[in-house]
């Protein structure tokens, strides 16, 4: 039914002074986009003046928070399952570029990992090469199968490597831990910190991440859809500018939010067992788990960039010309406002 809303390809000459209003002349079809990246990416691409197909499976309300972020008949949420290769080829018709965020870190009623991370990837690059879309965008993790014995972390690797043989110039973005808004990741946190008195880390907290604001993440992103072209075949390495410890999250994350907690160390063994008991999915009672076993082992693998400065196919921020914004600064203070006692209106407790 949203066919109609797509203009024909005698149409995708650039017009207008370049904001929501205007046509960008790119048509991205965005798999992933009612996820966390996925909103941020959508909105990016909306504000040029792009058409995004946002698809969509299970509940078409899903995407409805999407629709805000283009121009009317901008934004064409469309229904997609990558395990139906003609719901995938209508999603793909018209586009002109392709984005895969798809990647759960955890398995469901209807599909594993591997189903989730692999297949999709699979699938979602095979559909776009039949339908011809020129430009393939796969979003990965910043060290794939760095942890061989994790589903996950093989998972990542496999699937950039099918990708890369469906499509050889096809490119890769590798950011590290995302952190923002309703995310998974400096949140987690904080409803450790605000919900117990003991949290326990693993190793005392000694392992090394790099948060990466999802903005940032995002912003690139749009960049390599609007002139793909550019970026044929380059891997794009995203991380904040701080590689931090667990520890120093910690102990940010408590003095922002203003609760009173201590920090236990467990030795990885037993990490894993809980990290498995609080990552099993239940329905109605854990439906979308915050942390599982694979989080923990990517985090305990010191989960930071490692770029070869001398590869003219790895590309940084830096060559986007953006500066990546600090999660422990006021950015963190206040996406962590929230779990303040108070809310918004911690001030009226709090003296900063």
């Amino acid at each position: 039914r949203h066919l109609s809303s797509l203009p024909s390809l005698a149409t995708l000459r650039p017009r207008g002074s370049g904001g929501r209003s205007s046509f960008s002349g790119v048509i991205a079809t965005v798999f992933g986009s009612t996820g966390f990246l996925g909103r941020y990416v959508v909105n990016n691409l909306g504000k040029v003046g792009s058409q995004v197909i946002v698809t969509w499976r299970g509940d078409e309300l899903d995407n409805r928070h999407l629709k805000l972020m283009g121009d009317l008949g901008q934004i064409v949420p469309m229904e997609a399952e990558p395990k139906d290769p003609k719901s995938l080829a209508r999603a793909l018709s018209s586009s002109t570029v392709a984005i895969n965020l798809i990647g759960k870190n955890h398995a469901t009623i209807k599909s594993t990992i591997t189903d989730s991370v692999f297949h999709s990837a699979v699938a979602t690059a095979t559909a776009a090469k039949t339908a011809g879309v020129p430009y393939f965008v796969h979003v990965s993790c910043a060290n794939p199968g760095a942890v061989p014995r994790d589903e996950w972390s093989r998972a990542k690797a496999s699937a950039e490597a099918a990708v890369k043989e469906i499509y050889p110039m096809a490119i890769i973005i590798r950011p590290t831990d995302i952190f923002g808004a309703e995310d998974r990741f400096l949140t987690r946190w904080a409803r450790w910190i605000q919900a117990r008195k003991l949290v326990a880390v693993v190793d005392g907290g000694r392992s090394k991440v790099q948060p990466v604001f999802v903005d940032d993440v995002a912003r690139v992103i749009a960049k390599v859809a609007r002139t793909p072209k550019d970026f044929e075949g380059k891997t794009v390495m995203l991380g904040g500018p701080d590689v931090v410890t667990l520890k120093e999250i910690f102990e940010f994350t408590r003095k922002s939010i203003r609760r009173e907690s201590e920090m236990i160390s467990v030795p990885r063994p037993l990490a894993e067992v809980l990290a498995n008991i609080e990552g099993m999915r239940l329905p109605f009672i854990n439906n979308s788990p915050m942390f599982t076993v694979h989080d923990l082992r990517n985090d305990l693998s010191d989960n930071i960039l490692r770029v070869n400065r001398g590869d003219p196919n790895v590309l940084t921020f830096e060559d986007f010309g953006i500066h990546p914004h600090k999660m422990m600064s006021d950015l963190g203070d206040e996406i962590l406002l929230q779990f303040r006692r108070g809310g918004d209106r911690s001030a009226l407790f709090f003296v900063d």
